[in-house]
């Protein structure tokens, strides 16, 4: 008995890479002002897409970042990064071809957003929902609320006066890769828009930016939910004003497992519906396309281009020299057959240097084949020798790159019977004939070759150094906006290899239509955050946050041209934080008046216990009288030495523990100050003569 689940085709995904010549060259009057490119297609011709063939990535965190954002700033982006790596690898399936998307929790997750009212109300962006927007788009997923609609072409009716405007739907449905105009369960429609007044007249109408903006009536609050989208929350890239902001994202939004509408809660599930399909359709390992190695890669152990059931007899040590097997010995000289017979499937010349066929051996298996996807991606944490950011541990990675070789000759002898149907079959996956009948009658049989060619699997190991971060989170002072306003993050984009090369697609004449393709690591050290750094830094691409607000920017003074103003000290507000629930408490602002305490504490030994000079109900300004302390309505200060190394502090009387605090990082105010907010010490403690004990490693 079989039972049936019906599900809406709701899973759908934008993929970015390349303009084609007409889009570059209308790129300022289309909108195509998105730095990942433009929407490419998948269900016409070939598949345009651009995706990765390397499956590890080194991230890391430069000096300026750990001491504006702390431990807490690269947990938050360590969050982001372990939702990609539970995406690709978990405890349910291994790699994008064992994802399914009904089983595994995604059917029906249309929306993983979830508001802190307490952020929102302070306008915290939480930068690890930010963290994995711009993760997800380096992986090659668009924003299918910006462009699942988008102009093709123009064409001018001589005989009307009207312009006819093409437009192309490129969101796709990762089961049929069908067009389809639904994203996330939610139906959208598309309107033109554009920058020019009304016009109807007797010459053709002209404009200088338009587009085709995205539009909805649904109510479900599932709209605009992708996490692929979240960058797009920031102008910055687009030359008409949304009238729909194309995503949720926004002051007090965080994206999370436990959020998850499709009733699984792991980590993974922070990605929507669409952002888990366009993934699993870019990586899996049944999805072939023309690649070629990036040079930041080496070849580690070559194909093995000698059939399993003949490398016992011959398989020179050229051609793999990881033999795990016996050879069966040779008589005599040893002289091995030069040629085959016309019609054996191993037809030509054999020997070192050559497969088989008749084929050279490819002296450079780097490209040229239709590749295999990773399957899996993992992002992993390098840190530099310390929180300083002073030098970068080498690592290095290894991994199978599998591939379909494509033979120029035929490989493949079929056996017919004298009325013509096939008995039998010649190829080098097997030994000999393979009979498809008992005891066929092969009077007036012929042996002829397929027209077809069958494609060879190849595998090779293949690995690569990582010498630098791929990945480098940074702290910095961004310029800021033409128009005055202050710019939040930049970002560098993977940088596109085109390999629809002709000699790569056989029979397919010259193209406009760039891809399939590549994604390249670039340069050594020439990462920038496009463009928006002082200079490059060391790594292949850089995210960088802009330090804005909180106490190092202190105050601001808005002058109009007065003789004289008088300042006020209202600390600009932090705008940066990492929002973990939905409570008051739940989120971590920065940066934090301790954190370079905190980080230079971390990293120098503890040679001595922390020691407390003063405990006070006043700031500091004096110690605080016996049993005075309004546990609910007062701040409790510890005043002494080494306080950014505490890490638990005991409410004791006598040697009766009534409460341990711990974790105590967010409280430390700076090494001389550890501040207790109202609230934190509880009941238990109530009564008189109580102490404060604090420890760090050494001790209390």
């Amino acid at each position: 008995m079989g039972f049936l689940c019906f599900h809406p085709t709701a899973h759908a995904f934008v993929l970015m890479g390349p303009r084609t010549p007409t889009e570059a060259a209308n790129a300022a009057a289309w909108n195509y002002t998105d730095e990942l490119g433009a929407p490419k297609t998948i269900d016409r011709e070939y598949k345009r897409f651009f995706r990765w063939n390397i499956p590890h990535f080194v991230y890391s965190f430069d000096a300026s970042f750990a001491n504006y954002f702390g431990a807490e700033g690269m947990e938050a982006v360590g969050e982001a990064m372990g939702v990609l790596n539970d995406f690709f690898v978990n405890e349910d399936y291994q790699g994008m071809s064992q994802l399914d998307l009904t089983k595994h929790g995604f059917a029906g997750n249309y929306n993983t957003t979830w508001i802190n009212d307490t952020a929102q109300n302070a306008q915290i962006i939480d930068i690890k929902s930010l963290t994995l927007g711009m993760m997800v788009n380096h992986l090659g997923l668009g924003n299918p609320h910006r462009h699942a609609f988008s102009i093709s072409f123009v064409t001018n009716n001589p005989s009307t006066n009207i312009l006819n405007i093409h437009v192309a739907l490129r969101n796709y449905d990762p089961v049929s890769v069908k067009a389809t105009d639904v994203i996330n369960g939610v139906q959208y429609s598309y309107r033109m828009v554009h920058d020019q007044q009304i016009q109807i007249g007797a010459t053709p109408p002209t404009f200088n930016i338009a587009d085709m903006e995205e539009f909805t009536t649904d109510t479900t609050g599932n709209a605009w939910s992708s996490v692929a989208g979240i960058v797009d929350a920031f102008y910055g890239n687009t030359a008409l004003f949304w009238t729909d902001t194309p995503s949720l994202f926004n002051f007090g939004v965080y994206y999370d497992g436990y959020n998850a509408m499709g009733g699984q809660f792991e980590p993974r599930h922070a990605l929507t519906f669409d952002d888990a399909g366009g993934l699993k359709y870019l990586y899996s390992k049944d999805n072939y396309a023309h690649d070629t190695l990036d040079a930041d890669v080496y070849i580690i152990e070559n194909p093995r281009f000698v059939p399993e059931h003949m490398r016992a007899l011959y398989e020179p040590n050229s051609i793999n020299s990881h033999s795990k097997h016996m050879f069966w010995p040779r008589r005599g000289s040893g002289i091995w057959p030069a040629t085959a017979s016309f019609g054996n499937p191993y037809l030509g010349t054999w020997g070192m240097g050559w497969v088989w066929m008749g084929n050279p051996q490819p002296t450079n298996t780097r490209g040229g084949f239709l590749a295999a996807g990773v399957d899996t991606i993992q992002m992993h944490h390098q840190p530099f020798d310390s929180l300083l950011g002073v030098n970068f541990t080498s690592t290095n990675f290894s991994w199978n790159y599998n591939m379909l070789a494509s033979q120029p000759s035929n490989n493949v002898t079929w056996i017919s019977d004298a009325r013509g149907r096939k008995i039998g079959r010649m190829d080098t996956k097997a030994k000999g004939i393979q009979w498809l009948e008992l005891n066929p009658d092969v009077n007036g049989a012929q042996f002829w070759l397929e027209p077809v060619i069958e494609l060879e699997p190849l595998s090779e190991v293949v690995g690569r150094t990582v010498t630098e971060p791929d990945f480098l989170f940074v702290a910095d002072n961004l310029p800021v906006a033409p128009d005055g306003v202050p710019v939040g993050f930049a970002r560098d984009i993977p940088l596109p290899n085109i390999t629809d090369m002709n000699f790569m697609l056989t029979g397919v004449g010259a193209t406009n239509e760039p891809g399939p393709g590549m994604f390249t690591i670039p340069a050594a050290s020439s990462a920038n955050a496009g463009g928006m750094l002082g200079g490059n830094v060391n790594s292949k691409f850089a995210f960088a946050f802009n330090k804005i607000g909180g106490h190092l920017e202190n105050f601001e003074v808005l002058w109009s041209g007065e003789a004289s103003l008088t300042g006020h000290q209202e600390g600009v507000p932090t705008l940066w934080g990492h929002i973990k629930g939905p409570g008051p408490r739940d989120v971590v602002t920065f940066p934090k008046e301790s954190t370079q305490d905190r980080v230079w504490n971390s990293i120098l030994p503890d040679t001595a216990p922390p020691a407390i000079s003063m405990v006070s109900d006043s700031g500091g300004v004096a110690p605080i009288e016996a049993n005075t302390l309004t546990r609910t309505e007062e701040i409790l200060t510890l005043i002494g030495a080494e306080m950014a190394s505490v890490t638990a502090i005991e409410i004791v009387s006598g040697d009766l523990v009534l409460q341990t605090i711990m974790p105590v990082d967010k409280y430390i105010v700076s090494n001389s100050r550890i501040d207790i907010p109202a609230g934190i010490i509880t009941d238990a403690v109530e009564g008189t003569a109580r102490q404060i004990r604090v420890w760090n490693s050494v001790g209390a």
